[in-house]
């Protein structure tokens, strides 16, 4: 693995995270918010079946790779818990900018962004969460 880094953890947080999208975006929580402020039905939203396991899969990849960077980063630095939560602070902030300027620049509902800014940083930190408290 990528620098030693554990793989089974890597998996289990990116498919839980995969798995907590489903739910944040699942009626339950946010959906029929999220497809309002996205601009299209809940039914298009999730009416191309191929395509949304084409990204359930690449998200898990995606995750995958992102999770390894952080696992790799934890690894190589002995943090105390103070710097962990700080890294992850800087970490959210920095996904945060970047999805709060790509849906300004995409001219998106305010509560599109409030709610994709918050699954990201939900995200974030459950992802780092079970990495760094796995038992190595």
């Amino acid at each position: 693995m990528f620098l030693n880094a554990p793989l089974l953890p890597i998996i289990v947080a990116a498919v839980f995270v995969v798995a907590l999208n489903s739910v944040w975006h699942s009626s339950v929580i946010f959906g029929k918010i999220y497809a309002r402020a996205y601009g299209i039905s809940r039914e298009e939203l999730f009416s191309n079946e191929k395509g949304v396991m084409v990204a359930t899969l690449a998200s898990i990849l995606l995750y995958m790779f992102f999770f390894c960077i952080l696992a790799v980063l934890l690894k190589l630095h002995e943090y105390s818990s103070m710097q962990e939560l700080a890294i992850l602070a800087c970490i959210g902030g920095l996904l945060s900018v970047t999805v709060i300027h790509t849906a300004l620049w995409e001219r998106r509902a305010v509560s599109y962004i409030c709610i994709h800014t918050v699954y990201v940083l939900v995200v974030t930190g459950v992802g780092y969460s079970i990495i760094t408290y796995w038992p190595w």
